[in-house]
């Protein structure tokens, strides 16, 4: 089907409002919001029949989401950067590689801006960066995408009934009560409370509380300290900022903090320790016990 994938369209952008409404209203964050708006587009894209292929996965859907992100400013745009004006003893000089929010945006240099994502061009690193937030939803549907063609893939029963009597189908668990529905809701990260507010630290902390404890309290703050003092040093003051410089998502970060290696790859904590400057070796060391006398 020639379905063309608009921002505009009326589902998309009714969608797209209410998602600005709850950021608004600080019940969700900036990449929550992106990631939501992700899967809306690729809901859209599947409702119409449209079979999502790693062209509409990787290129189209994320394009599109940038696009939003930038139109409801969820994310700068992606071709200016801010400069950081330093005082000197008689001028005011530019420095374009450092960020500062009080500063006006200037224009990346073009022969910086390699990457077409969607609208706009843009670095190298900000197109891995982008991926790295969408990163788990490209994969939960491209799951859903593997599932629905093996499900049309399936052969047919050649003989034999094709349908069920009620006393042969399988029994049907019974529904939970609408308080247990309530407090599942209730109890989730997103819909207890909203970390937009939150420092770098108390991000950490408080997703640390919520994963899984596979490692000890000692370990897990041993690690976050690595990270707070990278981000120090580079005056990147949110887990945020920081996940985007690593070029991998939010919750890689903190299962990496957790040790929850089902929120990351080998490969993607061996590449987040060689940016960092930190070896396998002190980010795996036990932090010494203090003993009293």
């Amino acid at each position: 089907m020639n379905y063309v994938l608009d921002i505009n369209d009326l589902d998309l952008r009714a969608g797209l409002l209410r998602l600005d409404a709850d950021r608004r209203e600080h019940r969700i964050t900036n990449e929550k919001c992106v990631q939501r708006a992700y899967d809306l587009m690729a809901g859209k894209l599947a409702s119409v029949g449209v079979e999502l292929t790693e062209e509409e996965l990787l290129h189209l859907i994320p394009g599109k989401v940038l696009e939003a992100a930038v139109k409801y400013r969820w994310q700068t745009h992606p071709e200016l950067r801010r400069q950081r004006r330093i005082r000197g003893h008689f001028a005011i000089v530019n420095s374009p590689r450092t960020v500062a929010n009080s500063s006006r945006p200037a224009r990346i240099p073009e022969t910086e801006l390699t990457e077409q994502l969607g609208a706009f061009r843009v670095t190298t690193y900000f197109l891995s960066g982008w991926l790295g937030i969408l990163g788990g939803r490209i994969r939960a549907w491209e799951a859903n995408s593997l599932d629905s063609r093996r499900s049309l893939e399936a052969p047919a029963p050649v003989s034999g009934r094709q349908y069920q009597t009620e006393s042969e189908q399988a029994p049907r668990s019974p529904a939970k009560p609408r308080r247990e529905l309530t407090e599942a809701v209730t109890n989730t990260p997103t819909g207890r409370d909203s970390k937009a507010h939150l420092s770098m630290g108390n991000q950490l902390d408080v997703a640390a509380r919520r994963m899984p404890k596979k490692s000890s309290s000692a370990d897990r703050a041993a690690k976050r300290a690595i990270l707070k003092e990278y981000g120090s040093k580079r005056e990147l003051n949110t887990i945020d900022a920081i996940a985007s410089r690593l070029g991998v998502s939010r919750t890689a970060l903190y299962g990496m903090t957790t040790g929850d290696t089902e929120r990351y790859s080998e490969d993607t904590l061996r590449s987040v320790l060689e940016k960092i400057g930190c070896s396998r070796a002190k980010w795996d060391a036990k932090p010494k016990r203090i003993t009293r006398a």
